[in-house]
């Protein structure tokens, strides 16, 4: 796989001034590797190639951080021309961490080449480096999508993701919306505590209701995926008998997310809409009744508050999965649990709910980690309140 570099590198020289009307304006003169700006566009938008085409690639990380500063910028350009003659022209190579840690983005490989590729670059730092150097320096390989050993899509497994520590810099590193993701964060608290406050009373009345008509405990725990594929117990008011099955639920899932489902909606019933399809179970015999009636209010829901306060959740994002519905995702599903944390309520909430399939819910999901602001989400928490009051959708 090794070709000559685009330019070699000098090693202790600077680099001649390119031009400033190219993409050369994107890359670090002295390193002559890409800017950290320029290389996260280009790891988002291999992603989302990968994505689409279903073809996984693969990211390298050579982290010199625990280098002497005093050695660094020699260690650098001996590093950086390294990647250049033992990596192809095609292979993106730029700052993932400026001065701490550069990123290879190989394009179009085989994955399966890693320990080749891993043996090829270490042994080429080892070369210019010297081993004691070299030994100090760490070299990771992260693949996107990492379906097959993502940890949380095994069944009993803990939390953990190849490609997370790429996904988290990357929120890291977006200055724009850092100030805009604490404010969330901030919200998100202020908001909680609110509004459990208002709460308190259902929080007296619904147990009350639910001990009166079935047995079992008042909440309802259940493991979900949220950001980056952390698990973690979501809650709820229990709305179904004690001892039911999942089967239903599992293979209802399953044919959503293939697009194989979709009941009539009895409620379209004589009016402009005969042909609209409502994609939620139906009828489902596991509900109670007061069940039925905390599904369609949405009352259900309530002691989320407590998963907004605890930081798994937030007031507005995507619904989390259950572990066995993201086995079933096609690779660009996997977006809406990697980009942004779960909320309470969100696009899909109001838009859309229970009448629109999957692959509609996903877009929305997604359009919606690539274009919130704190203002859009305080539009759609105004919103909630009265789509719950109308309960189009709740099943």
């Amino acid at each position: 796989m090794s070709t000559s570099p685009v330019r070699r590198i000098s090693v202790g020289r600077r680099q001649p001034k390119l031009p400033s009307d190219s993409i050369f304006c994107f890359i670090d003169r002295d390193s002559n590797l890409f800017m950290e700006s320029y290389f996260r566009e280009a790891i988002i938008l291999e992603r989302r190639r990968s994505a689409r085409s279903g073809k996984p690639f693969l990211t390298m990380l050579v982290d010199l951080g625990k280098l002497s500063p005093s050695v660094k910028p020699d260690v650098i350009q001996k590093v950086a021309g390294s990647l250049f003659a033992n990596t192809r022209d095609t292979d993106i190579k730029g700052w993932f961490r400026y001065n701490t840690i550069i990123g290879v983005i190989f394009t179009e490989t085989d994955v399966s080449q890693r320990d080749l590729i891993h043996q090829k670059v270490a042994e080429g730092i080892t070369g210019l480096c010297g081993k004691e150097t070299a030994d100090g320096i760490g070299i990771s390989f992260h693949i996107f999508p990492d379906v097959e050993n993502a940890d949380f899509l095994k069944d009993g497994a803990e939390a953990g993701y190849s490609w997370e520590k790429i996904e988290s810099y990357l929120l890291e590193m977006n200055e724009r919306r850092r100030g805009a993701r604490i404010i969330k964060r901030v919200l998100d608290i202020v908001g909680g505590i609110l509004f459990l406050l208002l709460a308190m009373p259902f929080f007296i009345i619904i147990p009350v209701l639910i001990k009166l008509t079935s047995k079992g405990p008042v909440i309802f725990k259940q493991e979900r995926i949220g950001l980056h594929g952390k698990r973690f117990t979501f809650l709820k008011f229990r709305s179904m008998r004690i001892g039911q099955s999942d089967a239903i639920h599992r293979a209802f899932v399953k044919d959503l997310i293939r697009g194989s489902n979709g009941a009539p909606d009895d409620k379209g019933a004589g009016q402009d809409v005969p042909d609209k399809k409502v994609y939620k179970i139906k009828n489902d015999p596991r509900i109670t009744p007061i069940g039925n009636f905390l599904r369609k209010s949405s009352l259900d829901e309530l002691p989320q508050f407590i998963n907004v306060l605890r930081g798994e959740m937030s007031f507005v994002g995507p619904r989390p999965p259950i572990p066995y519905e993201v086995k079933d995702y096609d690779i660009w599903h996997l977006r809406r649990i990697l980009d942004v944390k779960p909320g309470l309520t969100g696009l899909w909430q109001v838009k859309g709910r229970s009448s629109i399939g999957f692959d509609e819910m996903v877009r929305l999901d997604l359009q919606y980690a690539r274009t919130w602001t704190l203002w859009m989400d305080l539009k759609l928490i105004v919103q909630t309140p009265f789509v719950m009051l109308r309960g189009r959708g709740a099943y």
